[in-house]
This record gives C-alpha cells, structure tokens and sequence, in this order.
C-alpha cells in the first residue's frame, strides 16, 4: 500500500469537506488508503454524528476524519487521525507525516488529535479537548467570492503550509491552541491608494515566494531522504547477497565433505553387511540342523506321552465304563425296594446342574422319582418343585467328557445326560465321586 499523498486532496474529498465545513446534509467525513495506489480517497461520510463515523473504523487500519459537533448551540471542528498501536516502524511515520498533510486541509479545524483505539473516537472526548486547549466560538465557515459571484471549492480550500510536527501522544494530541475567529476589519481594495497595493501586492509575492521555497527546500529535503534510503537499501541488499554467497559456498564445500564421509561409511557398511550375511547364514544352517534334531526328539517325546495318555484314558473309560454298570446294576436290584421304602423315590441328594440354554451353574436338591428327576431349591422345601426333568422314554445314557463333552474335562465327579434329538444335554457333577457312582448308576435304569 502506497502512504505517498499529494499535497491538495482530490474533487471527492473537497466536496466532502465543503458540506462538512458548510453545515450542510454531512457532519462528518472519512479519508483512507484502502485499496488505492494512488494516495488519500474518500472512505465514507455521514450525517448522523461520531457514532456513524466509529462503526466505519476498523481496527487495523489508517484513517484521517473530518467533523462537526454542536453542543450547547456551538459548533467544533476536528480533525482525527486514527492510528493503531499495531502500526509500527516506517508505516507509523508516514502515517504521522500524511496526518500533517490532511490537517493542511481542513483549514477550519480546531484541533488535530492522534487516537490509537477506536473507542477513544467520542463526542465527549474530543470535545473536551478542544475546549481546554482551542476557543470555542468558531464562526460559520464562508468561503471566499471570486469578483464574479461565482463559488470555487478547488480555490477555496487553504493552501497547504509547511510541514511542521504538530503531532502529540499516540494516544490523544493536538495542535498547539491556535485561535479562531474572524479576522480583523480591514479597508476594501476600492479605498486603498495605488503605492498601498502595490506594498500588498509585493508582500504576497514575497510571502509566496518564501512559501514556494520553503516547498522546494522540503521536496529538495525529501528527495535526499528518499535517495539516501534507497542507497542504503541498495547496501544491504549488496551486503546482503555477498553474506548469501559466502554461505552458499560454505554450505556446498560441508556438503561436498559430509557426501565424501557418507560414500565411504556406506562403502564400509557395505562391507560388513557382506560379512555378517555369510556368518548368519551359516549359523541359521547350524540352528536349523539343531532345532531339527530337537524338534525331532520333542515329536518322538509327544507321541510317547500321547500314546500313554490315550492308554490311560481306555482304561479309565473301561474302569468307568464298569463302575456304571456295576452302578446300574446295584440300582437294579434296588429300584423296587426303593421305590416302596421311600415312597416313590430312588435316590435323593445335592447335584449342581446345568441346563443347555444357560451359562450359569445352579445347586438343587434332588428326587429321583419312578419317571423323572425333581429338583428343590433345599432340602428344607420339598414341597415347591423348581424344575422337573423327565426320563423314562427320553434319556439315552449317562456320558463322560470324554464322550464328546470336552468343556467338563476339567470338572471333577462331572457327567452328562444325554437325551439324543429329543431335548438338549443336562450337565452335571456331584460332591465325590461315591455320589456320582449312585446317581449315575440310578440313572442308566431310566435308559
């Protein structure tokens, strides 16, 4: 973004002015850079006081107001420059030099103020300013009437005077007080002699003269300045490209080494990968032929232990096989007697049992019956059966789990009824293994 602005504002800016200066529809105005290259332009303007004006100011830009303010029947003039705190360095000091441009051009203004935060930007604040350090009565702005009667803006407007550093605080200044007011009576052209107006003549040239050059000797001084930062950025730049330069070479000459270092460590590396390969190799061929010969050894090992293992289980399932039957017939020859000693009952006693359809293990105490099962909740009230299996017709054999109920291999005195496509198997184990040679044998009567 360009800060350069020339020193009279463009058509939009005076008309701005004129209205505001004029107390006309506008009382107040708003320059910024915003998008434009080329300088100042005229942001905004309103009629409806500060407030309008602070809603238009964001907070990380540059903006220069003009406005008008009446309280208590009397009208101030300002001119605000809006200068945030983030706006730093060069910016901030053309920012400053541009503020003393634009007040140039608001001849009428009371006062000039630098404001770094928007809520700064108050009827009460500014005003009070200008009432302790500028007189309040400022009179109605007249522009001047060319001889013709005709109005000119682009001729009305003052012309910009020397730069001078009228800025204050960052936070709030102004102007040194300058008073206002209507300038001292003086005789018209018509009652002036010829010598007096050619004195007035020459002193407005003199005083022009000095005025131009004070400008040139200003724009001679900037030029210089402008000239020697350019140098100065041209130097750095230089100082710049050669410290570049040197570190590009100081850089190229340690990566030339470290690729040396890295070629010759990889080269090595290389090497004893090589090495290490044909040792692993013939160390994996060493293990192999160990682990073959244990792994040999290990298998003959298993099987032995199988085949043992497979030895004891026929004969404890032959053993078992003739405890049931010793069991079942025992029951046998009992059953009868039973049956009319205990009044329709074969065998009582605790079994844990499990049904198909649930996980859960439950205790009962249970009845053999002439036809089925009853289960108690204790021995204590025989007379609520909780659950009732039946068994004359439906039960096919008593089972180990060996006999395909691998899940009670690890339960003790464990055994399965096995009721074929009829119904789900009932699992169940007892307290010792005397109880479950009963009980099994009882129930092998049923099959």
């Amino acid at each position: 973004m360009s800060m350069s602005v020339s020193d009279s504002p463009d058509a939009d800016i005076r008309m701005a002015y004129q209205n505001v200066a004029h107390s006309g529809s506008l009382n107040w105005l708003l320059l910024s850079y915003g998008k434009w290259a080329g300088g100042l332009k005229l942001f905004a303007a309103g009629s409806r006081g500060i407030s309008e004006l602070r809603q238009n100011v964001t907070e990380d830009n540059v903006y220069f107001a003009f406005f008008r303010e009446s309280v208590d029947n009397v009208r101030y003039y300002a001119t605000v420059a809006y200068i945030p705190e983030a706006v730093s360095g060069l910016r901030r000091t053309r920012a400053l030099a541009t503020a003393r441009t634009v007040q140039g051009w608001f001849k009428v203004s009371q006062a000039m103020l630098s404001i770094t935060h928007r809520d700064g930007l108050t009827t009460d604040n500014i005003v009070k300013y200008i009432r302790s350090h500028q007189l309040p009565d400022v009179p109605a702005f007249s522009p001047p009437v060319s001889r013709q009667g005709s109005y000119d803006p682009q001729k009305s407007l003052p012309r910009v005077p020397p730069t001078q550093d009228r800025m204050r605080s960052p936070s709030m200044s102004s102007d040194p007080p300058s008073r206002s007011g209507s300038p001292a009576p003086t005789r018209g052209w018509g009652m002036l002699d010829p010598e007096e107006r050619a004195r007035r003549r020459q002193e407005a040239q003199l005083r022009k003269k000095a005025e131009d050059e004070a400008a040139a000797k200003q724009e001679l001084l900037r030029q210089q300045r402008r000239k020697r930062e350019k140098e100065d950025m041209l130097r750095q730049l230089e100082d710049e490209e050669m410290r570049r330069k040197a570190m590009l070479e100081s850089d190229l000459r340690r990566a030339a080494m470290i690729k040396a270092e890295k070629e010759e460590e990889e080269r090595l590396a290389e090497v004893n990968r090589v090495m290490e390969r044909e040792l692993k190799k013939r160390q994996d061929a060493e293990r192999r032929s160990a682990e073959t010969h244990r792994i040999e050894a290990w298998r003959m090992e298993e099987q032995r232990k199988i085949d043992e293992l497979s030895r004891q289980v026929e004969n404890a399932k032959i053993k078992v096989e003739e405890v049931k039957q010793m069991s079942a017939a025992t029951a046998s020859k009992l059953r009868e007697h039973r049956l009319r000693e205990w009044n329709g009952v074969l065998l009582r006693g605790w079994v844990t049992i499990q049904n198909a359809n649930s996980l859960v293990w439950r205790r009962r105490y249970f009845e053999l019956t002439e036809t089925s099962m009853k289960l108690y909740k204790n021995d204590k009230e025989l007379g609520k059966v909780l659950d009732t299996v039946e068994l004359t017709g439906r039960l096919r054999g008593v089972k180990e789990w060996n006999d395909g109920f691998e899940e009670l291999r690890a339960i003790e005195h464990s055994f399965a009824l096995d009721f074929g496509d009829l119904q789900e198997p009932v699992s169940a184990y007892t307290d010792s293994a005397r109880e479950k040679a009963d009980m099994a044998g009882f129930l092998l009567t049923y099959v």
